[in-house]
């Protein structure tokens, strides 16, 4: 018996999705194996672990071992995300918008607040034209079809759409395990649904602090001093308070890759840190220093392909990793094969990360040992 990468189970000829992610999924495979009437040890396990007993001229002793042996790989399975955040060496979160779209209507994703954007400038795309621009090639379109004595902020106006934005308990929980546990936070949203679930402080960087990227600013419960050795709340994209710093365009996230490749490569960089043996470099204030020397957990971000700077950025740690060995971290991007990311694999593993398959979202948002 072996198991694939994707989280699909073996049995001779007979293939079927390994679904048990928590208790309650036992009689849902019960169902699905019934519907697909299919005979399977999983029909077997299932029947064992409701207290039944399988009525089946195909059913022997030797069913007691494929039960034990099926039963390690689905624990495998059902534990494998709260593994990642029961180590020891507990990772930082980066975190996308998918943590306010759980169990929230497709009201808070960023398409939805570029239509009314759009919709309220009079800028009319068919689904088809919207279908061929990614998000930030859509809100430079949306920028340019201003008229020219239109002089207010897209930024401003996104914003504000954010305005009544407020945190579900899975926040408060997600965010009170990185508080007891000193993790930081990293997080690609605008909105401060995170930092409102704990009534968290405001600290404004003082390195060079602008409000175009305030990159060394953060919400904590006290002020810092190592951003990748703390618990902290930093937003990679900007934040709502600060319009101007919100990256939502292509020409925004090409200013992004234009600061840090002098914080990554310049003569204060992070390269010549590690070789010279320095005490600091120029990112060391920032979310830049959590993405380089920390382990990552990535969930509810698609790390789609208009994510040109995050893409960026994350090669150029894989290589910064590959010429420094020592400094190898560990990385996992978790996410549901039915959102189109397995696609991407192949770059999440060229990035030297681990693609972790999930059944649903709930086991992530969900997942008990967010309490540990």
């Amino acid at each position: 018996m072996t198991k694939s990468v994707i989280g699909r189970v073996h049995c001779q000829k007979w293939i079927a999705p390994a679904v048990f992610e928590r208790p309650k999924a036992h009689s849902h495979l019960s169902n699905m194996l019934r519907r697909r009437k299919l005979f399977s040890p999983f029909s077997i396990l299932a029947d064992r672990l409701k207290g039944g007993k399988r009525r089946d001229a195909s059913y022997s002793k030797n069913d007691n071992h494929l039960c034990a042996s099926y039963n390690v790989n689905i624990v495998h399975f059902m534990n494998k995300f709260s593994q990642i955040i029961s180590n020891e060496d507990k990772p930082a979160l980066f975190i996308g918008n998918g943590i306010n779209l759980f169990e929230s209507s497709d009201a808070l994703s960023w398409q939805k607040l570029l239509d009314k954007l759009a919709h309220k400038h009079g800028l009319k795309l068919t689904r088809g034209e919207v279908a061929e621009m990614s998000n930030t090639e859509f809100f430079d379109i949306l920028d340019l079809a201003k008229p020219i004595e239109d002089k207010s902020s897209l930024q401003k106006q996104f914003s504000e759409l954010m305005a009544e934005w407020r945190p579900s308990k899975h926040h408060e929980i997600i965010v009170k395990w990185a508080q007891r546990h000193r993790r930081p936070i990293v997080t690609v949203n605008f909105d401060e649904n995170l930092s409102r679930s704990i009534d968290a402080k405001f600290f404004r960087g003082m390195d060079r602090f602008t409000d175009y990227y305030p990159w060394s600013s953060y919400f904590s419960d006290q002020k810092l001093e190592t951003p990748h050795d703390d618990f902290a709340i930093w937003h990679a994209h900007g934040m709502q308070r600060y319009s101007r710093s919100i990256r939502l365009g292509l020409t925004h996230y090409m200013g992004s890759v234009q600061r840090t490749r002098s914080w990554v490569n310049g003569p204060r960089g992070l390269r010549k840190h590690v070789k010279n043996g320095g005490t600091s470099w120029r990112g060391d204030t920032s979310w830049i220093d959590v993405v380089f020397k920390s382990h990552l957990v990535i969930f509810g971000f698609t790390f789609s392909k208009d994510e040109t700077f995050l893409r960026w950025l994350f090669l150029e740690r894989a290589r910064f990793q590959k010429s420094n060995p020592t400094w190898k971290l560990k990385t996992w991007f978790v996410d549901t094969p039915q959102n189109g990311s397995l696609h991407r694999k192949p770059f999440f593993e060229g990035l030297g990360m681990q693609y972790v398959s999930i059944e649903e979202y709930s086991d992530i948002y969900d997942c008990p040992s967010w309490q540990s």
